[in-house]
This record gives structure tokens, sequence and C-alpha cells, in this order.
């Protein structure tokens, strides 16, 4: 199963299923409070969800484009037709790159994080939407041969640590920010802010916020240390010294 067919399959059951609908409403109001754009700010967005006005602040649609293929509808959103490993947008023109739920059913998953690195502006955000693969949901998908052949749980799902760990060589300074749970004791889920790398064992899903950090080598030498306080004599005007011998 190719990557657009995976993501029309995940966009079906966000609106067909519960699980879905739950996770779904859970996701977007997160969505809603941290993608929230300033005057002139830009947004680039990997893949399709199919329910974007639920926290897309209008104002968005303007300096936002979703990547995605020409199957996936993204209704009055700007969209580019293109794969997410080679991405036809400038180097360090975006603010925001949202990945929701984007590398599970890529194939060059470290590219497509290489070439989200190289597209953020110094400083943007990198927002991470992922299965988490030891949770209930991730564990019964190896079980049910039906779950194997349709996303979502036809995906390869990444831990939080893993992806953590893969941001960090990238030079992102990158924290595990919300939690999402579902079970049948809760059917709308719940949310957790702020969780630790060691929490979400058994959540559905979970947020990651990555900050695109830049440092600036400063040559260390000793050339400085060394130079003399002396002035040359060549470059020195007469001193009393020489007016003793006129």
């Amino acid at each position: 199963m190719n990557a657009v067919e995976a993501r029309l399959q995940l966009v079906d059951w966000y609106s067909s299923t519960n699980s879905g609908k739950a996770l779904q409403a859970l996701e977007s109001a997160y969505l809603k409070d941290v993608l929230r754009l300033r005057y002139g700010q830009n947004l680039l967005q990997i893949g399709a969800l199919g329910w974007e006005p639920l926290f897309w602040e209008p104002d968005c649609f303007r300096r936002a484009w979703i990547v995605a293929g020409q199957s996936c509808g993204t209704g009055k959103i700007g969209r580019i037709v293109a794969l997410a490993d080679e991405l036809p947008v400038d180097s360090g023109s975006m603010d925001f790159v949202l990945l929701p739920h984007t590398l599970e059913f890529e194939r060059d998953q470290h590219q497509i994080l290489r070439e989200t690195e190289r597209v953020l502006k110094p400083e943007g955000q990198l927002h991470f939407l992922g299965f988490n693969p030891f949770s209930p949901y991730g564990l019964w998908r190896h079980l049910s041969w039906r779950q194997r052949r349709t996303a979502p749980g036809c995906g390869r799902f990444i831990s939080c640590w893993r992806m953590l760990d893969w941001l960090s060589l990238l030079k992102f300074e990158a924290e595990v920010t919300a939690t999402f749970s579902l079970s049948a004791n809760s059917p709308q889920g719940q949310r957790k802010e702020r969780c630790k790398p060691s929490m979400p064992w058994f959540a559905t899903g979970y947020a990651i916020r990555a900050i695109k950090r830049t440092y600036r080598r400063i040559p260390v030498g000793r050339t400085g240390l060394l130079q003399s306080h002396l002035t040359p004599q060549s470059v020195a005007g007469p001193t009393a010294r020489d007016n003793l011998h006129e």
C-alpha cells in the first residue's frame, strides 16, 4: 500500500469509527492550542487529515499549505502535490511544520525529517503527532489481520523515545507535550499535557513539539591572547631618548 492510499484510509478511519472520532476531537483541540500563527508566519502540513478546519484559524488559510496527493481533498487550503521526502519548498521558509501521523505511512522516515529540518526557519517549530506502538491498540493490531491490512493499523508506529532521539540528532530541542488515551471507560478519551517521556506507555497517541536550534561556531584560538601591546618602533614617533641625542 502506498502512502496516498494509506492516508485516504486514515482520513476515513477518523470519520467512520468511534475511536477515530474520539482521537480526532482530542488532537484537534490540542492543535488549535499550539498552532497560533502571527502575522507573516508560514505553516506547512505534510499529509492531509480531512478535518483541518477544526484546528486551523481562518487567517491561517492564506499562509498555510498541505503536501498531499491529488486524491486527497483539502478544501480551501492550498495544496502542494509532491512527495513528502522531496519538498518543493525553499529552505528556511517555514515557521511551523506539522507532521500529523505522517511518518507511519512513509518509507523513508529519516529523509522526511531531514526535509522538515531544511524548510524550517531557525527557531521554527515542528509539531508531530504519532501513534504509540506500546498502547493496547498498537499491540492489538498485530493480532488482527484486518488491522494489519488497513490504516492506521498498517503503519509503522514510532515510539516517542525513538522520535526524540531522531530529532536530537538533527539538533532539535524536543519534548513530549501531550498524550491522547482512548479506553472503554472513557468514550471521549483523555488528554494529558506536558508529559515526560516515561509517561505515555499506554496512551493511544502522543504529540511532540520540537524547536530547530542553530548554533554558531566561534573559532577558539590563541592569536588574540599573544598579540603584543608594544608599538613597533617604525610606527612610533620620536621618543624622549631620541631627543637627548639631538
